[in-house]
């Protein structure tokens, strides 16, 4: 898409399906036409991350001075009062919430779990992608794969409910653009263990626990100490909610309004 006598914009979240076309359903070469089309044409292109400026970088070098890294923001804090919140479910399980695709590296997570000798269930909240039936056979290796929970969906309120009440957010993808759910876990004040590259690592930053998304006995060892030490949930959480103000609406407000004074000072004739 292209609006002639304008500047045109450009957001690339990520190059997942160009990096890693395994874990994807995208297909790779008509996804870079598309980009590189778009690129050319774009008076900027926006993304949400310096691990994504830095595979824009290595993958379109020509365009890489249009780049701009906004980053993204949450609108949710540990102040708001979650109509779902339940204290009798309060730290009573592990959680993941997303889609359940090959990307966000559900099987091993499930291994991860049946490894760590918790009681605690680990709760899956999301709908089926790509790839999930063959994620999802990994319950056949769980112990118990009765404390595997699966939620298809259900409203924000109540999500938010889910993070705020968990243990734990559990999110060892295999990757992202920003990882989301990262930031908005921190917000709501629950500790998070996410992998310790790309993306996932520059948004977590020095506040979450951070594993290798390929290596389950350190997942494993990751979820029991969590499951175990309650000073350590404790210190990653006041850490999340510290790390989470970068993230604010009000932050990223003020980074979008000087993108588009920088923007309309170089178009001005």
């Amino acid at each position: 898409m292209y609006w002639e006598d304008i500047p045109n914009i450009y957001t690339i979240h990520d190059l997942i399906p160009l990096l890693h076309p395994e874990l994807t359903g995208i297909q790779s070469d008509r996804m870079r036409k598309i980009l590189r089309q778009c690129m050319q044409h774009a008076a900027a292109i926006i993304t949400v991350s310096d691990a994504v400026q830095q595979d824009i970088a290595a993958l379109f070098p020509e365009y890489s001075h249009k780049v701009v890294v906004l980053g993204q923001a949450v609108s949710v804090s540990c102040n708001q009062k979650m109509q779902n919140f339940s204290s009798d479910e309060y730290e009573k399980y592990f959680l993941y919430f997303g889609s359940i695709e090959k990307r966000k590296n559900i099987a091993r997570l499930i291994e991860a779990h049946g490894q760590s000798g918790t009681s605690r269930p680990l709760r899956l909240l999301g709908n089926n992608g790509f790839g999930a039936r063959e994620e999802l056979a990994a319950l056949e290796r769980h112990p118990r794969p009765a404390l595997v929970q699966q939620v298809a969906w259900c409203e924000r309120e109540c999500l938010l409910a889910q993070v705020q009440n968990a243990c734990a957010v559990l999110f060892p993808s295999l990757a992202e653009g920003f990882g989301l759910p990262i930031v908005e876990s921190m917000a709501l004040g629950t500790p998070v263990m996410t992998s310790d590259r790309h993306a996932t690592k520059e948004i977590a930053g020095q506040a979450a626990l951070l594993v290798d998304p390929y290596n389950i006995s350190e997942m494993a060892e990751a979820i029991s100490l969590l499951d175990q030490n309650v000073e350590v949930r404790r210190d990653l959480a006041v850490r999340g909610l510290m790390r989470a103000q970068a993230f604010s609406m009000d932050s990223y407000a003020r980074c979008v309004a000087g993108f588009y004074e920088t923007l309309r000072g170089e178009q001005s004739p």
